[in-house]
């Protein structure tokens, strides 16, 4: 009788981004005194790529993508821009969520399944096309599968860079 080998099956990355990440960190965070955080900015070649697309698909100059480490071991992102500095509990829903797709979406290896729940939460359509451009590019590069759900219609447009199923 065939019975299945597991350790023998090829290892795939897999990542799940639900409609719970468009929760604003904000709203999750219990702290009810000031929070105290340690900036350190992240110079890494992959910060260096999600601080740039963030840009493109917001259409603004990002200059820096930092990690923020509370005393309470909690861990936040920030970004500066043109002097203001600011931790994702101060980001738009949108913001935050696009930081996270683009870290998801850079940090995958080749061949890595990326699934999204409602992906065009938050954002309006220029942005939304902007960055389906920019996950499009990264998929084709690393041979990612970049799966979402959506109900907006204006998807269908964007035929040319997304296989509407």
């Amino acid at each position: 009788m065939w019975a299945p080998r597991y350790e023998k099956r090829p290892a795939r990355h897999v990542s799940f981004l639900g409609i719970h990440t468009c929760i604003p960190a904000i709203e999750t965070e219990k702290s009810k005194t000031r929070i105290n955080y340690t900036a350190t900015a992240l110079t890494s070649d992959l910060a260096n790529h999600v601080r740039g697309k963030l840009g493109v698909v917001f259409n603004r100059e990002y200059d820096v993508l930092t990690d923020l480490a509370t005393t309470g071991s909690k861990k936040y992102r920030g970004v500066e821009t043109g002097g203001l500095k600011y931790s994702s509990l101060f980001m738009g829903a949108g913001e935050q969520r696009m930081l996270l797709l683009l870290e998801e979406i850079f940090r995958s290896p080749e061949n890595g399944l990326i699934l999204v729940d409602e992906i065009d939460l938050l954002l309006h359509g220029d942005a939304l096309y902007r960055f389906l451009t920019v996950a499009s590019q990264r998929a084709k590069q690393r041979s990612l599968q970049i799966v979402f759900t959506s109900h907006r219609e204006r998807l269908l447009d964007f035929d040319h860079l997304i296989n509407v199923r």
